[in-house]
Protein backbone atom coordinates (compact mmCIF):
# COMPACT_ATOMS: atom_id res chain seq x y z
CA UNK A 1 0.00 0.00 0.00
CA UNK A 2 1.23 3.48 -0.83
CA UNK A 3 1.41 6.38 1.76
CA UNK A 4 0.70 9.52 0.98
CA UNK A 5 3.35 12.31 2.36
CA UNK A 6 1.46 15.11 3.78
CA UNK A 7 3.43 18.34 4.31
CA UNK A 8 3.09 19.62 7.53
CA UNK A 9 4.44 23.28 7.87
CA UNK A 10 3.47 25.88 10.54
CA UNK A 11 5.94 28.43 9.15
CA UNK A 12 3.50 28.95 6.16
CA UNK A 13 1.06 28.66 7.89
CA UNK A 14 1.37 31.27 10.75
CA UNK A 15 2.16 33.18 7.52
CA UNK A 16 -1.08 32.41 5.45
CA UNK A 17 -2.91 34.26 8.20
CA UNK A 18 -0.79 37.26 8.37
CA UNK A 19 -2.26 38.09 4.62
CA UNK A 20 -5.59 38.97 3.46
CA UNK A 21 -9.21 37.47 2.93
CA UNK A 22 -8.74 36.57 -1.22
CA UNK A 23 -12.14 36.93 -1.82
CA UNK A 24 -12.74 40.29 0.45
CA UNK A 25 -9.41 41.45 1.33
CA UNK A 26 -10.34 41.04 4.96
CA UNK A 27 -7.06 41.35 7.18
CA UNK A 28 -8.78 38.47 9.90
CA UNK A 29 -8.41 35.38 8.16
CA UNK A 30 -7.97 31.61 8.90
CA UNK A 31 -5.89 29.10 6.67
CA UNK A 32 -8.36 27.43 4.87
CA UNK A 33 -7.40 23.91 3.02
CA UNK A 34 -8.25 22.91 0.06
CA UNK A 35 -9.28 19.52 -0.11
CA UNK A 36 -10.52 18.94 -4.15
CA UNK A 37 -7.23 17.73 -6.49
CA UNK A 38 -5.17 18.12 -3.69
CA UNK A 39 -3.17 14.87 -1.38
CA UNK A 40 -6.10 15.19 1.43
CA UNK A 41 -8.90 12.66 1.61
CA UNK A 42 -11.47 11.12 3.38
CA UNK A 43 -10.27 12.32 7.29
CA UNK A 44 -7.15 13.12 6.02
CA UNK A 45 -6.36 16.89 6.03
CA UNK A 46 -4.69 18.39 2.30
CA UNK A 47 -1.30 19.30 2.85
CA UNK A 48 -0.37 22.93 4.24
CA UNK A 49 1.03 24.10 0.98
CA UNK A 50 -2.60 23.59 0.06
CA UNK A 51 -3.80 26.37 1.90
CA UNK A 52 -5.51 29.97 1.00
CA UNK A 53 -6.13 33.06 3.38
CA UNK A 54 -10.16 32.84 4.27
CA UNK A 55 -11.57 35.31 6.62
CA UNK A 56 -14.27 33.45 8.90
CA UNK A 57 -17.39 34.02 7.18
CA UNK A 58 -15.60 32.75 4.08
CA UNK A 59 -13.95 29.77 5.55
CA UNK A 60 -17.61 28.47 6.14
CA UNK A 61 -19.32 29.30 3.30
CA UNK A 62 -16.44 27.04 1.56
CA UNK A 63 -17.73 24.13 3.66
CA UNK A 64 -21.42 25.22 3.91
CA UNK A 65 -21.26 25.07 -0.07
CA UNK A 66 -18.94 22.69 -1.45
CA UNK A 67 -15.65 23.71 -3.28
CA UNK A 68 -16.50 22.87 -6.50
CA UNK A 69 -19.38 25.71 -5.87
CA UNK A 70 -17.30 28.00 -3.72
CA UNK A 71 -14.54 28.16 -6.26
CA UNK A 72 -16.07 27.35 -9.42
CA UNK A 73 -14.27 29.67 -12.81
CA UNK A 74 -11.53 29.79 -10.05
CA UNK A 75 -8.61 28.53 -9.57
CA UNK A 76 -7.58 28.47 -6.04
CA UNK A 77 -5.09 25.46 -6.68
CA UNK A 78 -2.38 28.00 -9.04
CA UNK A 79 -3.05 30.37 -6.29
CA UNK A 80 -2.19 28.52 -3.66
CA UNK A 81 1.54 26.82 -4.96
CA UNK A 82 2.46 30.21 -5.76
CA UNK A 83 1.52 31.59 -2.05
CA UNK A 84 3.52 28.59 -0.83
CA UNK A 85 6.61 29.60 -3.44
CA UNK A 86 5.91 33.23 -1.44
CA UNK A 87 6.39 31.81 2.15
CA UNK A 88 7.84 35.09 4.00
CA UNK A 89 7.75 37.42 1.65
CA UNK A 90 4.88 39.57 2.87
CA UNK A 91 4.44 42.37 0.32
CA UNK A 92 5.45 40.02 -2.98
CA UNK A 93 1.94 37.88 -1.61
CA UNK A 94 -0.23 40.50 -0.83
CA UNK A 95 0.24 41.93 -4.21
CA UNK A 96 -0.41 38.31 -5.73
CA UNK A 97 -3.25 38.15 -3.78
CA UNK A 98 -4.33 41.36 -5.20
CA UNK A 99 -3.93 40.88 -8.50
CA UNK A 100 -6.03 37.51 -8.23
CA UNK A 101 -8.50 38.94 -6.41
CA UNK A 102 -11.66 38.08 -7.50
CA UNK A 103 -14.73 40.44 -7.58
CA UNK A 104 -17.18 38.86 -8.74
CA UNK A 105 -20.23 40.65 -6.96
CA UNK A 106 -20.40 37.78 -4.64
CA UNK A 107 -17.83 38.30 -2.26
CA UNK A 108 -19.81 41.73 -0.75
CA UNK A 109 -22.72 40.06 -0.51
CA UNK A 110 -21.93 37.44 1.28
CA UNK A 111 -19.07 39.58 3.62
CA UNK A 112 -22.61 41.76 4.32
CA UNK A 113 -24.69 38.84 5.61
CA UNK A 114 -21.95 37.00 7.49
CA UNK A 115 -20.34 40.23 8.90
CA UNK A 116 -16.81 39.33 7.22
CA UNK A 117 -15.28 42.83 9.00
CA UNK A 118 -16.72 42.68 11.74
CA UNK A 119 -16.79 45.66 14.10
CA UNK A 120 -12.90 46.45 13.25
CA UNK A 121 -13.28 46.88 8.86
Amino acid sequence: MAYKTIIRDNKHLKFVRQLECVLCGSPFVEAAHLRIGTDGGTSLKPSDCWVLPLCSPHHRLQHQIGERTFWEGKNPHTLCTELYKLTGLYEEAIALIERERVNDGREQTVGEAFGCWGEEG
